[in-house]
């Protein structure tokens, strides 16, 4: 298994703005100890209009400094969040050149777990990006299941962590300045309950990647994604990818 701190020049690659969340403190240890980091966000998360997308980009500007990543280290690609799915190519080229230009080595990005249509996709797309550039890939929770049952930064039953960090008081505290400051989303945190909150802020795991990915099989049954309401549907993710 391949350290994760031994590569170079790393990618976080993310669906939205504070997705980032689930890996601040791998991200800010990186940038401690000298290392290219740059973050990637496909969407600018503007399912509810495209004002709040420009807020949610302002607002993940600011986490970017708060992480010490430098301007010419974020990059966000304006993907209209419910266009994501008929923009994988686009949104392949670029990370592909994004990854080129940076000389990038391990990529950091979502786990398919069908929890949101976006993370899957964006997932799909790192994925291939980071085998392209024979990059080492590892991947971090974000949730799973149906929103009335679902499963807060935890891996899928079957798949384990091959990193835990076990966050410091300090570092608990910057994970919650950066939650707080992603104002548009407050309603969102505060629906997660007191355990996922303090799941956040506790720990942050991650799982390596070896070998090839079929993401036609279903992470779980049904998608989380799937429901009634849902602008995309496990036929919509299937066909997308199955064109590329």
């Amino acid at each position: 298994m391949q350290d994760i701190f031994s590569h170079k020049s790393y990618a976080f690659i993310f669906g939205h703005p504070d997705d980032e969340m689930y890996s601040t403190t791998l991200i800010k240890s990186l940038v401690d100890t000298r290392k290219r980091v740059v973050l990637v966000y496909i969407s600018s998360g503007n399912r509810y209009g495209d004002n709040i997308g420009l807020l949610r980009e302002e607002e993940v500007t600011k986490v970017a400094a708060m992480l010490h990543i430098p301007e010419d280290g974020l990059y966000l690609l304006h993907i209209t969040e419910r266009e994501v799915k008929l923009n994988l190519d686009k949104i392949l080229a670029k990370l592909k050149q994004i990854l080129r230009d940076n000389k990038t080595d391990c990529v950091i990005t979502h786990d398919h777990e069908g929890g949101h249509s976006v993370h899957d996709f964006t997932s799909f797309c790192a994925y291939k990006s980071a085998r392209a550039a024979h990059a080492d890939l590892w991947f971090f929770p974000a949730y799973h299941k149906q929103p009335h049952e679902r499963v807060v930064n935890e891996f899928i039953d079957g798949r384990d962590a091959d990193l835990h960090l076990e966050l410091n008081s300090e570092q608990a505290a910057l994970k919650t300045k950066i939650i707080e400051t992603h104002i548009t989303q407050k309603k969102y945190f505060e629906k997660l309950s007191q355990e996922d909150m303090e799941r956040l802020l506790k720990r942050e795991i991650f799982r390596q990647v070896i070998g090839k990915l079929d993401y036609t099989i279903q992470p779980t049954t049904p998608v989380g994604f799937y429901f009634d309401g849902s602008p995309t549907r496990l036929s919509d993710f299937l066909s997308a990818i199955n064109k590329i």
